[in-house]
């Protein structure tokens, strides 16, 4: 398990348990955030100004920490690398998709994590 911040309701986060990621995709990397940020988008969130924004999601985007796991096609980063990372600037509608499915700050899905990375 993982603590992980979460919405809860209007006006409500928390920190919850929730399950560790796993590599679902070749594109896939795993991050343990060390240090994270509220950015003014989660502002909105607690508010109540994101429609999609549903109970349970994990928030939380601007992050650093170490890389865990890599699938086989992420080449950019690797097991031990310390990395910071913003995800909404290179996010497709399809990867939010993921992200609000998987409701985990420390998963990125289908290489949008290797691109939008810094080695520390």
């Amino acid at each position: 398990m993982m603590l992980a911040y979460t919405y809860i309701a209007k006006g409500k986060l928390e920190l919850l348990d929730k399950p560790k990621p796993v590599l679902q995709d070749s594109r896939d990397a795993i991050v343990r955030v060390t240090l994270a940020s509220i950015c003014t988008s989660d502002l909105h969130i607690k508010h109540g100004s994101v429609p999609r924004a549903v109970p349970g999601i994990t928030v939380g985007h601007e992050m650093v920490g170490v890389v865990e796991k890599t699938g086989s096609a992420v080449t950019s980063v690797r097991p031990g690398d310390r990395v910071t990372v913003n995800v909404e600037p290179s996010a497709s509608p399809a990867s939010i998709s993921d992200m609000k499915e998987n409701a985990t700050v420390t998963h990125f899905r289908s290489g949008y994590f290797p691109t939008n990375s810094y080695l520390l």
